[in-house]
């Protein structure tokens, strides 16, 4: 679930004693998602994509996937959790909670294997996040590009490819403003 919001000054007690901080939830912009949903989406992506490749996909190898996809959807919204007080980590929120938006490049990032030399059977896998200012923004707007990067685990050598989503950050709801770009290689 995402609930954004803005931190005010206030705090509250709670009942076990702790202080918390009161955010402004701006009701507008609540959104939850279904993660098994989430996670058979990207699977049928992959399996579509292995369908028309005329090659299917073992009980083992689904399970794999859905694991790795599991594995990926926890490092975006644990690892990466924040409070969303700086624009990257706005952008980086906007991305994890859009998740189900972005199935179809998750699925494609899963398939990277497809784009470069090599074996097109092995899955990639998620290496890192990282968020930067996008150099490509309309006056007055903050928008920050987040890139994901993927690798094949069982070949560190080959090259490892990059998915950059762009938001624009300066309005209380962050908006994607371009398609997802794909390149060879890292930042």
């Amino acid at each position: 679930m995402s609930i954004p919001g803005v931190l005010t000054d206030r705090t509250v007690r709670l009942y076990s004693g702790q202080i918390v901080p009161v955010v402004e939830v701006k009701s507008r912009g609540l959104f939850t998602w279904n993660e098994a949903a989430l996670v058979n989406s990207v699977v049928s992506n992959v399996k579509e994509d292995y369908t028309k490749r005329s090659t299917t996909l073992d009980t083992t190898q689904l399970d794999t996937l859905s694991t790795t996809v599991r594995a990926l959807l926890d490092k975006v919204y644990w690892q990466f959790r924040n409070l969303g007080q700086s624009s990257a980590d706005r952008a980086l929120n906007a991305a994890g909670t859009n998740a189900f938006q972005f199935s179809e490049e998750i699925s494609k990032g899963l398939l990277s294997a497809k784009h470069v030399p090599g074996a097109e059977d092995n899955f990639y896998t998620l290496d890192s996040i990282t968020v930067s200012k996008s150099p490509f923004c309309r006056p007055g707007s903050d928008c920050q590009e987040v890139t994901l990067e993927f690798f094949d685990p069982e070949n560190e050598r080959r090259a490892r490819v990059s998915y950059l989503f762009t938001f624009d950050v300066s309005d209380e709801y962050p908006v994607s403003i371009a398609p997802a770009h794909r390149f060879i290689g890292g930042l």
